[in-house]
């Protein structure tokens, strides 16, 4: 009822299982994945983007880094280069550069 058709030699095909993959295992790293490389810590907190014309925009910090942090918004809008971060929970008051950004969704990276 259970017969085994071949052996076990001649089911593993060891050329196979040696070679080498035709695709690279994993993408070439780019310069902004060199800087992401602090370790992340992922919190849901409110944050406050003081923009240099003195307006203000409520965003919600989504992980935070000692290098930099992703803030999401509820609305739409393009934030200039340079912003200030004030998350009152996180203890968190810092300038940052805007690094990318698309409609609702923003990472920065603070300056030193």
């Amino acid at each position: 009822m259970f017969k085994r058709s071949l052996s076990r030699s001649q089911k593993v095909d060891i050329s196979r299982a040696t070679r080498q993959p035709s695709r690279p295992t994993s993408a070439p790293t780019t310069a902004i994945q060199i800087a992401r490389r602090d370790a992340r810590k992922h919190v849901w907190s409110e944050c406050t983007i003081m923009l240099p014309s003195g307006g203000t925009r409520i965003g919600v910090l989504l992980d935070v880094s000692a290098s930099g942090a992703r803030v999401r918004f509820r609305t739409r809008g393009a934030l200039p280069n340079c912003v200030g971060v004030v998350a009152p929970r996180l203890s968190l008051k810092r300038t940052a550069t805007v690094v990318w950004q698309d409609t609702f969704t923003a990472g920065l990276q603070f300056r030193v």
